[in-house]
């Protein structure tokens, strides 16, 4: 009988283990880790926004440097996009 549990315990956690979500997990925590420029930032809000890109800035938000882009939508209001450039400064 202990000797099931163990082995049954052990084809759990490698079924775990080969799981895809934890390699996406780890993909994204890489992404993360890399930095993003504000020329890469502008590029991006231009891509999945419709609108006229009307300033672009770099600024230190709650300890993160972050892009802080202004959109004019084409409905004329003024949306604010933050763009975390990577990782936490300390």
């Amino acid at each position: 009988m202990y000797y099931s549990r163990v082995t049954l315990l052990a084809i759990i956690i490698s079924l775990l283990a080969s799981t895809t979500s934890w390699s996406c997990e780890t993909t994204i925590i890489l992404a993360q880790a890399d930095l993003i420029t504000l020329d890469q930032a502008v590029q991006k809000v231009k891509k999945n926004n419709k609108g006229k890109v009307l300033s672009a800035q770099t600024k230190q938000i709650e300890g993160r440097q972050t892009h802080v882009i202004k959109v004019l939508t084409a409905d004329g209001h003024v949306k604010k996009i933050r763009v975390e450039s990577g990782p936490t400064k300390r």
